[in-house]
C-alpha cells in the first residue's frame, strides 16, 4: 500500500494539468478548514479542483505542495479510513522539505 501511494502522490505532482474554463465561483478561506465540494455527476468538480491548484500555482505555491488524488484509481481501491494517514505520512517522507509548509490535499471519490 505504501508504495502504491507514493507512486500516486509522484504521479499527481508531475501531471501535467488540464486546460480549464475558469469559473467564477468563490470558496471562503477559513484558515485550518477543509473544503468540499459536492454535486451531481459531471458538473465541473473535479475541473473546478484543478482550478484551484491553477490558482494556488499563480500565487507562488510549489507544485510540489498541491496533491490531487484521485481514489477511483486501482492503486488505491482497497483503502480504508484507517489507511488514509499513510497518504501524510508517505508524503512527508518524500518530501520532508515541506513540513514547515502548508500543503494542499485534493482528494476525489473516497468511498
Amino acid at each position: 500500500m505504501k508504495i502504491a501511494i507514493q507512486n500516486q502522490i509522484i504521479d499527481s505532482i508531475n501531471r501535467v494539468l488540464p486546460e480549464v474554463v475558469e469559473r467564477d465561483v468563490a470558496i471562503p478561506n477559513i484558515p485550518n478548514k477543509t473544503h468540499s465540494i459536492i454535486g451531481m455527476r459531471r458538473t465541473g468538480k473535479t475541473y473546478f479542483m484543478f482550478q484551484k491548484i491553477q490558482d494556488y500555482l499563480k500565487q507562488g505555491v510549489d507544485r510540489s505542495r498541491l496533491v490531487y488524488l484521485n481514489f477511483e484509481d486501482e492503486r488505491l481501491i482497497d483503502m480504508t479510513v484507517n489507511d488514509l494517514h499513510w497518504i501524510i505520512d508517505e508524503y512527508y517522507a518524500l518530501y520532508p522539505e515541506n513540513r514547515s509548509q502548508p500543503v494542499f490535499f485534493f482528494w476525489m471519490k473516497f468511498k
